[in-house]
């Protein structure tokens, strides 16, 4: 597989492929996977021994970071896992590591290494490393609904799994991206994760650009100026409230964003949530939707019989219009 292969794999398949690739791009000693990192719930990919004794957090990341913005992100996101790291752990300073899909240009790769990231590594080193390791399948790893195994459903049986409630936010907005990558990119652009506007004060849990030119998100863009699909995913053990309403309606702005949000839970919402939704979207133009686990299952399904997702997404809209 080469560069162009991997940028089309969502998240999830291409963090399968550094799992398969890790040993051949650093020498370890050993591997934690999605490792917890203290009370505050930060969470890296990979948490690794090398075997010069040095501890090392590696973070994975589909969508190429080309821009110095989105290159300062990750560095920073690297340092808040450093962090964690020593309060967790206690133990000396882990390096830095870095792999992601597409092509770095020299001069991206020497700023993120001047800026503390010890290891970088792009998709022509992963594709080397998985080149090494020939028991991987990788002209086949993108599974597809008519697989034996298919991957949706190892994706639902993960949502299942994860009990509602602040101790596992992390794992669930993980497999919301997860999920909803599957389901609708293409049309809709790779997410771009916890991404903060310029004021650093809104941050939302992940973005879906949206340049879809036909179907259901096109219209969604133009008719709720839906430039970019908002998310945020809360596993709340109860319906969600007005706090949330109004924590995603400041996410979305007409010059930024767009208006258009979902919020994913693991219920529903209550009265006060759906009285605010009803005043983002009269008094401020935000459509906001909620989507939960049944919504997702039911998507899911759509999905693998050959039917677009995005309508059910089109239905949520009609109902909250129509009962407005």
């Amino acid at each position: 597989m080469n560069t162009e292969d991997f940028q089309r794999l969502s998240e999830y398949e291409f963090f399968r492929l550094v799992e398969a690739a890790l040993p051949n791009l650093l020498d370890l000693a050993s591997v934690a996977t999605e490792a917890s990192l203290g009370r505050n719930h930060h969470r890296a990919d990979f948490v690794v021994q090398l075997n010069s004794g040095r501890p090392a957090i590696v973070e994975v990341k589909g969508l190429l970071p080309s821009t110095r913005s989105r290159l300062a992100s990750v560095i920073a996101q690297l340092r808040k896992l450093s962090e964690a790291y020593r309060d967790h752990v206690g133990m000396r300073v882990p390096q830095l590591a870095l792999v992601t899909a597409g092509s770095l240009s020299p001069d991206n790769v020497q700023y993120l290494r001047e800026h503390g990231i010890d290891y970088v590594f792009d998709g022509n080193d992963v594709s080397r490393a998985l080149a090494a390791t020939p028991e991987i399948p990788t002209a086949d790893y993108r599974r597809s609904p008519d697989s034996e195994v298919p991957l949706f459903g190892s994706l639902i049986d993960e949502l299942d799994s994860i009990t509602p409630g602040k101790k596992q936010w992390a794992e669930y907005q993980a497999i919301v991206q997860d999920i909803l990558e599957h389901l609708f990119c293409p049309p809709l652009s790779k997410p771009i994760s916890e991404s903060a506007n310029s004021s650093r004060i809104n941050r939302r849990d992940m973005i879906f650009p949206n340049y879809a030119t036909v179907g259901p998100w096109m219209h969604v863009r133009n008719t709720y100026e839906g430039h970019f699909v908002v998310v945020d995913a809360k596993n709340y053990s109860g319906p969600v409230k007005k706090r949330a309403v109004i924590d995603i309606a400041n996410y979305l702005t007409k010059h930024g964003t767009g208006l258009f949000g979902m919020l994913v839970t693991r219920n529903s919402s209550d009265r006060g949530a759906d009285i605010t939704r009803r005043e983002q979207w009269f008094m401020h133009q935000k459509l906001i939707i909620v989507v939960n686990d049944d919504d997702l299952r039911q998507m899911w399904t759509m999905a693998e019989n050959g039917d677009d997702p995005a309508q059910h997404i089109i239905q949520k809209i009609e109902d909250f219009r129509i009962a407005f």
